[in-house]
């Protein structure tokens, strides 16, 4: 934004907007739950809108003549889009469910809670991610860009004067969403029975993101890579978690004892090991059905997809202009899937019983 700007440009702005966007993340993350609420009621509603205009502005950018003329693609990579959605908009935040349900009141009925979830989770992703493929797909220039790096490629269309009311809206919407994440993560830390205070929880999983952004700034070839190879390997095993936790939710009878769940003696026991191994078989059978989009943007998770090869399902190629996977089902990332549905029978089949003797002891 300085570049197009005139202002400043290089490794200093760099450095610097990673120190300062950090900041705003994990400083409002240790504050706690009534700065968040506070500051989420105001960013909701003020970037809601400022989107809403940018989208306006940029309306003229979209050709629906070079959109309709783009060619199908094949159904493998339909799937591995929608895996890629699927797993940044839904199975990417499932871990923190609890988190979202405990702002709720206790007579608020289950239905209601995953419903204005789904809705309020879907509602806003549904819209841009349509525009945004609009966008892309009406100019090959624009979408090499927004490969490469989103928010400035999005810069390049828009007016002069749009340009500082979208800076400032792209860092608080970035800082909205990582803001929520690093909260409950923090939470999701302490939950692992590592006694430490929770501002200290969040800190530390703000300083995981620090180091991450350090990687994606200054030594990733690209922002997109990275980011997916990302979300297909942690996708996969919680996508073998989700699995296996709604198949026992929807398997029982009665509601969770919540005194019994934080006792290691009690019914519920401190280990599921039907659990732990369907998580494990899962996640290891997932990870071989999955790639890289672009094997060269990161490299440390080319040992996943062994599994294609010897299935006949694609090819690893070696070239010096680029490596990279021959083959439709080797982009299909279809191992999330298989994860989230192998979890969701094998718990469906092998704990039926235990279930059934948990709430018979209760």
């Amino acid at each position: 934004m300085f570049d197009v700007l005139g202002i400043a440009s290089g490794t200093a702005v760099t450095v610097i907007a990673t120190i300062l966007i950090a900041a705003l993340i994990v400083g409002a993350s240790v504050l706690g739950y009534h700065t968040i609420m506070r500051m989420q009621s105001i960013l909701t509603w003020a970037t809601g809108a400022m989107t809403i205009l940018f989208m306006v502005l940029t309306i003229p950018h979209i050709d629906w003549q070079a959109v309709a003329s783009m060619p199908h693609g094949s159904p493998q990579a339909m799937i591995g889009a929608l895996v890629m959605v699927m797993t940044g908009f839904g199975l990417g935040w499932i871990n923190i469910a609890a988190d979202w349900s405990r702002y709720q009141k206790r007579s608020a009925s289950d239905g209601s809670i995953v419903l204005w979830n789904t809705v309020g989770g879907a509602a806003a992703p549904v819209v841009l991610v349509i525009f945004g493929l609009l966008l892309a797909g009406s100019d090959e220039g624009l979408s090499g860009a927004i490969e490469m790096d989103p928010i400035g490629a999005l810069v390049t269309i828009l007016p002069l004067w749009a340009l500082i009311p979208f800076w400032i809206v792209a860092v608080l919407t970035l800082v909205s969403g990582a803001v929520l994440g690093i909260y409950s993560s923090g939470l999701t830390l302490i939950s692992l029975g590592i006694r430490i205070p929770r501002p200290a929880a969040a800190a530390i999983d703000g300083l995981i993101l620090t180091v991450g952004t350090i990687w994606v700034a200054f030594f990733a070839t690209s922002f997109i890579g990275p980011f997916q190879s990302f979300l297909i390997t942690l996708g996969v095993p919680i996508a073998a978690w989700a699995g296996i936790l709604i198949a026992d939710v929807i398997s029982r009878r009665a509601a969770y004892d919540e005194k019994a769940l934080f006792d290691p003696a009690g019914r519920y026991g401190a280990f599921d090991w039907t659990s732990i191994i369907t998580m494990v078989l899962a996640s290891v059978l997932g990870w071989g059905l999955v790639v890289n989009s672009d094997a060269d943007a990161a490299p440390w998770n080319n040992w996943q997809g062994y599994l294609l090869e010897p299935l006949g399902m694609g090819t690893f190629v070696e070239d010096p202009a680029g490596s990279y996977w021959d083959g439709n089902w080797a982009y299909s990332n279809i191992g999330v899937l298989l994860a989230l549905v192998l979890g969701f029978a094998v718990t469906i089949v092998a704990r039926r019983g235990k279930i059934r003797a948990q709430e018979q002891n209760a």
